[in-house]
């Protein structure tokens, strides 16, 4: 036989062997006898006595040893789940729907994994049994859970299971009014008057697991045997060994503290003898929760605040949980729970490191404050959520420990403090922290000696004093017995003249590399002037002044008295451009003679400033050896290796230079060689950029415009490209796409898209007014002017934007417009319209305004026309209109007949008509000759031989023709070379600016000639000789 314990009612019951099923004769429960039952029956006997003194973490100890053993054990596996959610089945819990609970458990009964598993080794005859306890469990259990999650946390839960009315009842009634009145939320059994009998516990023991301290009211008829009783104040005893903080309070009256069950008379307890000992009560529950001295005003105020704080913080809002903390916090600096529910807000809830001061600070307060078991838990706590976090902080200031710069910085220190705070005693981190000290004191020390002698410190090294006397005779003994060089004034004029002079040169020979920005004179005349001013103030250095100081003072003046020069003269400096290129030469090879002829005696100074600095050198070697010595002391201090002292360099004074092995001076002519050289290799280098930068030309254009000195081109794909000055920002067109037509101007250049906006770029402090062509809208045609815009709408409307002094844009009453010119000039600021009936408009005006306006309001009417229109500098427009009968008819400035001359043509033969100011007009006839009018004999003998022409065009002083075969001839002026066309081959159409030619290929690329500073003449690479020529014609002009 065998004794077994009843898992239900504990009633001990002798069991045969072999037995495997059984029924308990007291309670009627059915129970699987356990295998081997008797090597284990202690192990069981235990931990059914645990259970059944309410010692349920016990209970589960010796169950989990036996499923150790044997995890198949259905009544083992039982016994642990009624010891984890502590629940008591037996007559004394009939009143409570046949279950109690001991303790609370979140996790559901029927769907523990312990459960499901116990169930897989229940045998069959049995099952049911198990089965429908469970399901009687689970539904009290579920009803805990929802007991427990709907109520507020109470601070205080009095256990009194009394009847209404009893003794015991009506002195937990006396205590729970004054608890509340001193601002404590208070659970009390009376408020569950309403709850069925059988739920009460469910009430209780939610209570017991949420609140913060217990209050166990006894008298001599208080049932100590009642399971609800126990329950309570036993679960909040076992809640209060997990968590410390909680506090428990006996209060008794009529026996005496030894009376009390022996779990509860080690713990504080109160006698509620006499009249006040309420306030005796009371006084205790203060002091335990910390808030001795507090007015009843201000504990109620704070625990609503710490209420209002703990339900924020469950619900997750961590703002207002840290709003209600802090003014809970300043209420009562002494509140712990408010210094610690700010810690649990600053780190959602302990879930997510916050490095913080106020985290810091707030945490030190509810340590300062806060009891021993508080202090605990709260140090536990926030060692394991900070102590890494604020080590990898303070990891990543100092550098992983390697940055011992780092010490005494603020930073580093605050961040010390915070792993010092965190950090849990006697953690290895803490010698880490020593060390890292420790090397930065080394280093400190290293760094203090280094400094010293980098310094020449003599208060830590006299030997610096004896260096500087060494060094002192160094720089007095001469280099030279000649006279004339001894106080190397003539030597450092030369010399200084010569640097200044190769500097200028070379000023002035880069300057190819930004000749798109702006016009090369004055940069020019600037170097030139620099130049000047720089030799004046090298004499000054070299003969007058001795300070070396004052010297830079000097050159200062020197640089300022230049810029005066500059402008008071800037008109009248040409001959410097030669000076420039050829003094370099002439100053080093004047140089090396006089050294040659004056230095007859060189060597034997030599010797003498050879000796001087050997013995600077000695002293070096004496200082070296004494640093070193110095740093062994600091290793061997510190216990480092000495293979580690870094090497250190003695450092000289102002006197001392060092002076290396004698050499002959070199010969005039070696000289002569290595400044050829010189500028063979820097021209040479110059070509290679020059090519690489601008030899790479204009690809897939089908349309250039130039104006004065920049072009714009327009590419296949709608965007634009141009080159020259870009003084106003002209030349800025990268950005612009989906173009149709691009023009220049005189600051500026235009852009025509195909969805009818206008682009304009450049004009950077000139008249912006054009800009506001960048508002038009459904613009089919833009003519650019010099200094206004003018663009044909799709409706025959004109706009016009830009200068307005001659009211060139009083255009806003045209219709029915198909052809508009821009015309600018000194004297003449016109916009010209064809109409659709052939009639001529004209608006703006200049020195022949009132003449023009006239004749053409008198001599056309109805009938077809063109207009041609150009622009020059000095000069008025001559403009042609072809009559409705082919007749041609100029206006405007026939000062050259070449507008008279042109009447006389036969219209219907000529195909094409072009104009220029003074210069001639040109007459392109059907079989490919061209006429010209005028008296610029050049071009009219020129063309007049001139055959099979499809296209020409002409400019300041030159024209150009288009041959079928794709060539080009030019004639007239040629200042700027830009008549240079004979080798154009595969052009498919021309254009002429003021000083260049251009011309587009059938492939797109571009050809140009004429005058560097006007955009294209760089299009293919080049010679250094054609480099040179290059320069000159950018220069020159």
């Amino acid at each position: 036989m065998s004794t077994y314990r009843c898992s239900q009612c504990g009633c001990r019951i002798e069991v045969a062997e072999g037995t495997k099923i059984g029924t308990c004769p007291a309670c009627q429960a059915v129970f699987v006898l356990p295998n081997q039952f008797a090597q284990k029956e202690n192990l069981y006997l235990l931990a059914s006595d645990a259970r059944h003194s309410g010692n349920y973490d016990m209970a589960m100890n010796y169950y989990g040893r036996i499923l150790k053993v044997d995890g198949a054990e259905p009544e083992a596996n039982w016994g642990y789940l009624l010891s984890k959610y502590g629940v008591e089945i037996s007559e004394s819990a009939l009143d409570y729907g046949g279950v109690l609970f001991h303790r609370v458990e979140h996790s559901s009964f029927l769907k523990d994994p312990a459960y499901e598993k116990m169930m897989t080794y229940v045998p069959k005859a049995a099952r049911h049994y198990y089965e429908g306890t469970a399901r009687d469990i689970d539904l009290q259990h579920r009803k805990l859970m929802a007991v427990s999650k709907a109520m507020e946390a109470p601070d205080i839960c009095i256990d009194c299971t009394a009847a209404p009315g009893s003794e015991d009842y009506l002195l937990s009634v006396q205590i729970g009014k004054a608890l509340e009145d001193a601002g404590y939320r208070i659970f009390h059994p009376a408020m569950l008057a309403n709850v069925d009998r059988r739920d009460l516990n469910i009430y209780e023991m939610a209570a017991a697991e949420k609140a913060e301290a217990m209050l166990v009211v006894m008298t001599p008829k208080t049932d100590r045997e009642d399971a609800r009783f126990q329950a309570v104040w036993r679960r909040f005893l076992a809640y209060r060994r997990q968590d410390a903080g909680r506090k428990m309070l006996s209060v008794f009256r009529g026996m005496r503290p030894e009376d009390l069950p022996l779990e509860l008379q080690p713990l504080q307890s109160v006698a509620c003898e006499g009249s006040d000992f309420q306030n005796r009560i009371v006084t205790e529950i203060n002091r335990m929760f910390g808030r001795q001295n507090r007015s009843s005003d201000l504990v109620r105020k704070n625990l609503e605040l710490l209420r209002e704080g703990q339900e924020a913080l469950a619900g997750g809002a961590y703002g207002k949980a840290a709003q209600r903390f802090r003014e809970a916090a300043a209420n009562d600096g002494e509140e712990y729970r408010a210094h610690w529910g700010l810690v649990c807000a600053l780190t959602k809830n302990l879930k997510t490191p916050a490095l913080s001061d106020e985290l810091d600070q707030s945490f030190r307060r509810a340590l300062q404050f806060a009891d021993k078991a508080a202090r605990e838990k709260y140090t536990q706590s926030m060692t394991a959520l900070m102590a890494q976090a604020a080590w990898s902080a303070f990891l990543k200031i100092t550098g992983n420990l390697q940055d011992y710069q780092k010490e005494t910085d603020a930073e580093t220190k605050k961040a010390e403090e915070r792993v010092k705070l965190y950090l849990p005693a006697f953690d290895s981190r803490f010698q880490e922290l020593e060390d890292w000290h420790t090397g930065a004191a080394r280093q400190r020390e290293l760094d203090a000696v280094r400094a010293a002698y980098e310094r020449r410190d003599t208060a830590a090294e006299p030997l610096f004093a004896e260096q500087e006397k060494l060094e002192y005779a160094y720089k007095n003994t001469a280099l030279s017995h000649s006279k004339l060089l001894d106080d190397g004034k003539l030597r450092g004029f030369l010399l200084e003249l010569s640097l200044i002079a190769a500097v200028a040169s070379y000023m002035l020979l880069l300057w190819n590399f930004r000749y798109t920005t702006g016009y090369t004179t004055g940069f020019y005349k600037v170097s030139a002037w620099l130049f000047a001013a720089s030799l004046a103030g090298i004499v000054l250095w070299a003969v007058f002044v001795a300070d070396r100081y004052f010297r830079m003072k000097v050159l200062l003046g020197g640089a300022i008295a230049a810029v005066i020069l500059y402008y008071f003269s800037r008109d009248h400096i040409r001959i410097f451009q030669l000076v420039l290129l050829l003094a370099p030469v002439i100053l080093l090879l004047a140089e090396r003679i006089m050294m040659i002829v004056l230095s007859g005696n060189e060597r034997g100074a030599y010797e003498m400033k050879q000796k001087a600095a050997m013995a600077v050198a000695e002293m070096e070697k004496r200082i070296a050896a004494s640093y070193q010595t110095a740093m062994e002391k600091v290793y061997a201090k510190y216990k480092l290796p000495k293979g580690e002292i870094p090497s250190f360099t003695v450092s000289h004074s102002e006197h001392y230079s060092g002076i290396s092995g004698y050499k002959k001076p070199a010969s005039p002519l070696s000289y002569a060689v290595c400044t050829l050289a010189f500028f063979a290799v820097l021209i040479g280098a110059v070509t290679a950029v020059n090519n690489f930068m601008y030899a790479s030309g204009w690809n897939h254009i089908t349309k250039v415009s130039c104006r004065y000195y920049h072009v714009v081109g327009l590419k296949e794909d709608g965007t634009a490209k141009a080159n020259g000055w870009n003084d106003a920002g002209q030349c800025e067109v990268s950005d612009w796409e989906n173009l149709v037509d691009v023009g220049a101007g005189r600051y500026y250049s235009a852009g025509l898209t195909s969805d009818g906006r206008v682009l304009i770029a450049g004009l950077e402090g000139q008249d912006e007014s054009i800009r506001e062509a960048e508002a038009w809208t459904d613009i089919q045609a833009i003519s650019v002017g010099g200094y206004h815009i003018v663009g044909l709408k799709s409706d025959g409307t004109v706009v016009s934007a830009g200068a307005n002094e001659w009211g060139e844009n009083e255009v806003s009453d045209w219709s029915g417009v198909i052809q508009i010119q821009a015309v600018s000039d000194n004297n003449l600021e016109q916009t010209y319209g064809l109409c659709s009936d052939g009639r001529v408009l004209i608006a703006g005006g200049g020195s022949d305004y009132d003449s023009i306006k006239r004749y053409v309001n008198d001599h056309y009417g109805p009938g077809e026309g063109q207009i041609y229109g150009t622009e020059l500098y000095g000069f008025t427009a001559s403009i042609m209109v072809r009559a409705r009968d082919g007749s041609l008819n100029g206006i405007g400035n026939d000062g050259y007949k070449q507008l008279s001359q042109a009447q006389e043509w036969n219209g219907p033969e000529i195909t094409k008509l072009c104009t220029s100011s003074g210069v001639a007009t040109l007459g392109l006839k059907a079989d490919g000759t061209v006429l010209c009018g005028g008296n610029n004999l050049v071009i009219r003998d020129a063309v007049s031989g001139w055959t099979d022409i499809t296209d020409i065009t002409v400019a300041t002083g030159f024209a150009m023709g288009l041959k079928s075969d794709g060539t080009v001839v030019a004639a007239g002026s040629n200042g700027s070379n830009q008549l240079a066309v004979e080798d154009w081959k595969h052009i498919a159409s021309i254009s002429a600016g003021d000083l260049n030619s251009y011309g587009i290929q059938e492939n797109g690329k571009v050809e140009a000639a004429g005058n560097a500073l006007a955009g294209l003449t760089y299009l293919k690479a080049r010679s250094p000789l054609g480099v040179l020529r290059f320069w000159y014609s950018a220069l020159k002009w």
